[in-house]
């Protein structure tokens, strides 16, 4: 069977060809610059965590606008909640 031809029932977290990364984004407030990190989660034969690797694209460019619309979302919350406190 190809990894095409997989029984639509399996679940992501029963697939065996899954792949599991760990996302961190982070945002500089006042410059609205946003940065963000890929790492594969690499596991040992008990399921256990050994490593995280940097996932780097084959074209590695400087300063690419990141787009993290949950970290946008969040920090406009964070904004307004933080001028109610204070107004």
């Amino acid at each position: 069977m190809s990894s095409e031809d997989k029984p639509t029932g399996t679940r992501p977290s029963q697939d065996p060809d899954r792949k599991e990364v760990l996302i961190i984004s982070a945002v500089q407030i006042k410059e609205r610059k946003k940065q963000m990190k890929v790492f594969d989660v690499l596991r040992d034969s008990n399921q256990q965590v050994i490593s995280l690797e940097e996932f780097l694209p084959e074209e590695k460019k400087e300063d690419v606008s990141v787009e993290v619309p949950l970290l946008d979302a969040f920090v406009d919350g964070f904004q307004m909640a933080f001028r109610a406190r204070n107004n």
